[in-house]
């Protein structure tokens, strides 16, 4: 994927989650109480915003028209904030909980926490953003038996959600793609690779989806992503 650097967005997320974690952590250091409240809705925005400009990209270099861009929007959105609340509730819980029990807020409220952070939510986006991409083109296929296959799995279009007043597709797993393609993972293949990821590097669908359904991030700071190859 050429035109896509997923670096360069995961340093977006970082840098932009920098100032949210740099106010706490002084906060904390202080002997203050940090505003968790106040610290999840700022993380929350970034999350939501920077998870959503990943998965339009993504989506849009999948899709196979012109008109990607509309659904990749409302469906992206809809992801985006769904996930954005989940990583926001469980860093507020986890980094109150650390601060409680008197750990270091240099170590809470760290640039390799949100380093980790950044790498993993970008690999999930990257995911999320295939698969929809994907199971959206199977469903408005030109094949019927391409369609059925997309219709039987849940395809695009099967399960919806209310976003704003719009209905629009629910997040798919890899499984429902339904186009006659298999999610293959694929590892980042440099000296980086985790004993976790390396032995699922090609491996088809089968091999990994009892432990992963939802394909990767595997692990905090995965890096891996989704080849789809014929059946």
């Amino acid at each position: 994927m050429p035109e896509f650097d997923r670096y360069a967005y995961e340093d977006d997320l970082s840098s932009a989650l920098g100032p949210i974690f740099d106010n706490a952590r002084e906060t904390a250091t202080a002997g203050r109480r940090v505003d968790y409240d106040g610290f999840a809705r700022s993380v929350y925005k970034e999350i939501e915003d920077n998870l959503l400009a990943v998965y339009i990209v993504i989506y849009i270099l999948m899709a196979d028209d012109d008109s990607a861009i509309g659904l990749a929007s409302l469906q992206g959105r809809a992801w985006a904030r769904l996930r954005a609340r989940e990583v926001t509730a469980g860093l507020a819980h986890n980094t109150a909980k650390e601060i409680q029990a008197g750990r270091d807020p240099e170590k809470v409220f760290s640039a390799s926490r949100r380093s980790v952070l950044s790498a993993t939510e970008v690999t999930r986006a990257i995911s999320q953003g295939q698969t929809d991409a994907r199971a959206s083109s199977a469903s408005r296929s030109s094949d019927p038996e391409v369609r059925a296959r997309s219709s039987a799995r849940g395809g695009a279009g099967g399960v919806s959600q209310d976003v704003r007043g719009a209905r629009v597709p629910s997040p798919m797993s890899p499984l429902d793609v339904g186009d006659g393609l298999v999610p293959v993972w694929i590892t980042a293949r440099d000296d980086r690779v985790c004993p976790i990821c390396g032995p699922l590097d090609s491996q088809r669908y089968e091999h990994w989806r009892d432990s992963f359904p939802s394909g990767p991030p595997a692990h905090p700071n995965c890096r891996c992503g989704l080849r789809y190859d014929p059946e």
